[in-house]
């Protein structure tokens, strides 16, 4: 598995002068002074969001949204672009222009010094954001506080309504819904019936956070070959 977790332009105005008789500028009028005003300051562009501004919540993140259309090429606020060749791979028979050849990733301002993102993201055949995941040692956080590394306690206290845990393989599940969409904190556990996979200061931590929708049964990454922005093979 090839993990990938990763922009417009402006129009040109062209100002036309003519020739013509000079005139002597009349003088305004009191009225005329003082009702004259400022040029308007021209609206800003409109921005994405910075990396510091990002939190996760049920069905978003910031300016994304799960079962919303994915950014237009030319969208300045796009916080994510598809990348036609990122999961080519000789070794696995994938070539340019192949199914599955193309990816949706972040842009380059969600992506760490390192170059992980800081962000995954699924867009389905529809052209629709399916999901959204974050994983270490991406420190993006939710609406609410919790990131990669808290503790079940802290994520307990932010969020009350939350249900769970439902076991998984080497972790436990815990789930937040609203009218949103759904939130999914996938929690370090060892399974009293196997070796242990996790080391004591490891476990009872929040390891991936993923949001979709209600709809999609919640489902552990850890230990597993899925997860959220990465390459079919």
């Amino acid at each position: 598995m090839k993990a990938f977790l990763a922009v417009p332009s402006a129009g040109l105005l062209l100002a036309l002068a003519a020739c013509a008789p000079e005139f002597p500028a009349a003088e305004p009028t009191p009225s005329e002074s003082s009702s004259a005003s400022a040029p308007a300051e021209p609206s800003p562009d409109p921005t994405r969001p910075s990396a510091d501004e990002l939190a996760l919540a049920p069905g978003s993140l910031n300016l994304l949204v799960v079962g919303q259309p994915a950014p237009a090429p030319d969208d300045p606020t796009a916080m994510i672009a598809f990348d036609p060749e990122a999961c080519v791979d000789a070794d696995f028979g994938i070539a340019p222009g192949d199914p599955g050849a193309g990816l949706w990733r972040a842009v380059p301002d969600y992506v760490d010094s390192d170059g992980a993102a800081l962000f995954g993201v699924a867009v389905g055949e529809s052209g629709e954001v399916g999901a959204i995941q974050v994983i270490g040692p991406s420190t993006v956080p939710t609406t609410e506080g919790i990131a990669i590394g808290s503790t079940v306690t802290e994520l307990l206290a932010a969020y009350p309504t939350v249900s769970g845990p439902f076991d998984a393989v080497v972790s436990r599940l815990y789930v937040v819904d609203d009218a949103a969409g759904r939130l999914v904190f996938e929690v370090s556990w060892n399974d009293p019936g196997f070796e242990p996979y996790w080391q004591p200061a490891e476990l009872d931590r929040v390891v991936v956070m993923t949001t979709h929708p209600t709809s999609v049964a919640p489902f552990a990454v850890w230990a597993t070959d899925g997860g959220v922005g990465y390459c079919s093979v």
